[in-house]
């Protein structure tokens, strides 16, 4: 769930106290404010640097030493780089240009920004010869799709994620070979791949049957679930959301807090449809899922120490159950707390409180209703929604 949100007009907007601190806010309220005199369309993080991305394809960064730049301040443009992609992991951040040319920067650890060596690159550096038109860094690892849809990727590769048929990490992007995919969803270690014919292939980290294929084995390169295709999403952290065209939802994986929504605590290996249940979007954190319905009711289900799924207690709950007189068209599900956006674009938060994380203007208890952000209006950026409408997220 973000701290940072951008808004139909561009603004930026941050609704916690550190982040705003390291772009130079004084949220001495905590409650959201807004970056002044700045837009952007596009945000993305790793470590201690925040990365946004303007119209013009300008490329600005809340931390000038991680980039090398003599230039001091808050939030300092890149010189004489423009980028139209950005995606960032732990602490690597890799930018595609106009011409889809790729530049990486930051810990090479495991070889995740491909360039065949394992030292931390301080500068922005273009991976040679090679272009993409999609990047996905999740972790310690990247993944490309290039024009042809073809798939690269290097780094971390402990539980075969990268989809290469090994266990080895990568330094130098490699490609799967005979396999092409036209989009792709991240988890814990875990990949899921869409293909052209809308087949669902995985691959990863599979000890709570997450990756949906009847075992709990590892798998290193990618592998199709049968009987799973046509998809409109998917979500996934230890455990895995999908939902189809006609709005059948199918989960899989871990399952301890009732994260499945199944009506018990069993962990399952193969995708199992939710019983009389359909939905049109889905956010998961780790232990907890939440839902939005065709006529904006939000269902939940997982755990709710912190009554982060806005039911009115903090009990656990197995099974998707609706948040009373309550109605939402966006959901960003934190493992101990929930943000909202009605269709007023009104705000409305709920769950852990103790560090100001839910922008009501206090740290007192928990909240387990969702309250409402007095004097906040947040209308997303690039908004859309599946065949109608639905507000793109920046997370």
């Amino acid at each position: 769930m973000s701290d940072i949100l951008i808004d139909e007009e561009q603004n930026v907007w941050v609704r916690e106290k550190y982040t705003g601190e390291k772009l130079g806010l004084n949220c001495v309220n905590y409650i959201p404010i807004k970056i002044p005199n700045f837009k952007a369309i596009k945000f993305s993080r790793y470590g201690y640097c925040i990365v946004f991305i303007t119209e013009d394809n300008c490329v600005y960064v809340s931390n000038n030493y991680e980039f090398g730049i003599i230039e001091v301040g808050p939030l300092v443009k890149i010189p004489d780089f423009k980028a139209t992609t950005v995606s960032c992991g732990n602490n690597h951040a890799v930018f595609i240009t106009e011409n889809n040319d790729v530049y990486v920067h930051g810990c090479n650890k495991y070889g995740q920004i491909g360039l065949g060596y394992n030292i931390y690159d301080s500068i922005l550096t273009k991976i040679p010869n090679f272009k993409a038109v999609s990047v996905y860094c999740n972790g310690d690892n990247t993944i490309f799709i290039t024009e042809n849809n073809d798939i690269y990727a290097c780094g971390d590769n402990r539980y075969g994620q990268l989809g290469l048929g090994h266990k080895f990490n990568v330094k130098i992007i490699a490609g799967i070979p005979n396999f092409k995919a036209v989009s792709l969803f991240l988890g814990y270690c875990i990949t899921v791949f869409i293909t052209k014919n809308n087949d669902v292939y995985v691959c990863g980290y599979n000890k709570r049957g997450q990756l949906g294929l009847g075992h709990n084995n590892d798998v290193c390169r990618p592998t199709k679930i049968p009987e799973l295709n046509n998809l409109l999403m998917c979500a996934l952290y230890y455990h895995t959301v999908f939902i189809t065209e006609n709005h059948d939802v199918y989960v899989c994986g871990f399952n301890k807090y009732g994260q499945l929504g199944l009506g018990h605590d069993k962990d399952v290996d193969i995708p199992t449809k939710i019983p009389d249940f359909k939905a049109i979007s889905v956010s998961c954190s780790y232990y907890n899922t939440m839902f939005i319905t065709e006529n904006n009711d939000v269902y939940v289900h997982g755990l709710n120490e912190s009554g982060q799924l806005g039911l009115g207690h903090n009990n656990r709950v197995e099974i998707p159950t609706k948040i009373p007189n309550f109605k939402a068209i966006l959901i960003y599900c934190h493992i101990d707390y929930s943000m909202f956006i009605t269709e007023d674009y009104d705000v409305y938060v709920c769950g852990h409180n103790k560090y100001y994380q839910l922008g009501l203007g206090h740290d007192n208890d928990d909240v387990n209703i969702p309250t409402k952000i007095p004097d906040f209006k947040f209308k997303p950026l690039q908004e859309k929604r599946f065949n109608k409408t639905k507000s793109a997220r920046n997370i």
